[in-house]
Order: structure tokens, then C-alpha cells, then sequence
């Protein structure tokens, strides 16, 4: 060692009488690394994730769908079904396929919806399938 440091070797670690000694777990977040492109993670995840265009259904499908909400418009209470429909993505173009499963409790033709007792709403022009329980 050079003779600049030896006088000071043999001296006892500083310690503050205002403030406490931090952690070792304290002294490496101020080393951790940080996101210099804030809000970039979320920018790419939302990228990566799919979505589908929704597709036209043929006249066949469509006569059958129309059959199945006449027997739930007749039904009503009584009636549980699976509906299958596409549900528009607010972000990206396109959208997804989700099935929802319950007690309906009203197909209104004037909103154009299908109301399930627990209070959620399908938009009768977004149903693709509807299977009667």
C-alpha cells in the first residue's frame, strides 16, 4: 500500500449519530437496476396478446340461433344456457371468444340482449352459439 493510505487503515468505519445504518438489503436497491423506458413492459405484453376477428355466421347458423332465443324468450326463468359470443377488444382490433353459463332472466329484443339473473348482459347480435341446459 502506498504510505497516502496506511495512517488511515487502522481507523474504525464511520458511523452517523443522525441516522441509522442501512441494511444490506437497502444498500443494493440503490445499485438495482431500473426501467429507464417506463411503461415499455406493458407496451410489449399488450402487443404479444392475440385477438381474433369475429366470423360471419351462414344462414343455417343463423336460423338456429334465432330458434334457440325464441325457446329462451319462452322460457325465460326457467331456462339455464352456455352462450357463446364475441366480445369486441377495447384496445386492439378485433376480439375474443367467451362462453358464459347461467339462468337467463330476460332476452330483451329492444336493447337486443340476453340478461342472466346474475345482472350480466350479452349483446344478442354478438352470440355465436347458444346451447339450452
Amino acid at each position: 500500500m502506498t504510505e497516502k493510505y496506511e495512517r488511515i487503515l487502522t481507523h474504525p468505519h464511520h458511523t452517523s449519530d443522525t441516522r441509522r445504518r442501512m441494511s444490506a438489503a437497502e444498500r443494493a436497491a440503490q445499485f438495482a437496476p431500473y426501467a429507464a423506458l417506463s411503461g415499455f413492459d406493458k407496451e410489449v405484453s399488450e402487443e404479444a396478446r392475440i385477438t381474433v376477428s369475429k366470423n360471419s355466421l351462414d344462414e343455417d347458423e343463423i336460423a338456429r340461433l334465432d330458434l334457440m332465443l325464441r325457446r329462451l324468450s319462452a322460457e325465460r326463468a326457467a331456462a339455464v344456457a352456455r352462450i357463446t359470443y364475441f366480445e369486441v377488444d377495447r384496445f386492439k382490433s378485433g376480439g375474443n371468444y367467451r362462453v358464459k353459463q347461467g339462468r337467463i332472466s330476460d332476452v330483451d329484443p329492444y336493447s337486443g340482449s340476453i340478461i342472466f339473473t346474475d345482472g350480466y348482459t350479452v349483446s344478442i347480435d354478438m352470440i355465436t352459439d347458444i346451447e339450452i341446459l
